[in-house]
């Protein structure tokens, strides 16, 4: 049986993600980005596309002011490429 493809703005728990689902993704999340990341965090965002928000808000507020000004110019000068 093939499923459905599934996008980031799918609901992980209309998807069929439990408990143990969750502290699986935790594990793998908390190992590849450094920041504080509560597994309740994982059912307070209820899609990949709410939880990619909710770590890049996390990581830019660990940025010092001028590394955030460099890093949001940087991504102006991409967004201006693309046009």
């Amino acid at each position: 049986m093939a499923l459905a493809p599934v996008g980031i703005d799918d609901p992980f728990l209309e998807l069929g993600g439990h408990s143990l689902h969750a502290m699986q993704v935790h594990a793998r999340l908390v190992n590849e980005w450094p920041i504080d990341f509560p597994l309740q965090q994982l059912f307070a965002c209820a899609t990949i596309a709410e939880l990619a928000l909710w770590i890049a808000q996390q990581q830019a507020a660990q940025l010092s002011p001028e590394m955030l000004a460099e890093f949001l110019a940087a991504l102006e000068a991409t967004e201006q490429a693309k046009v």
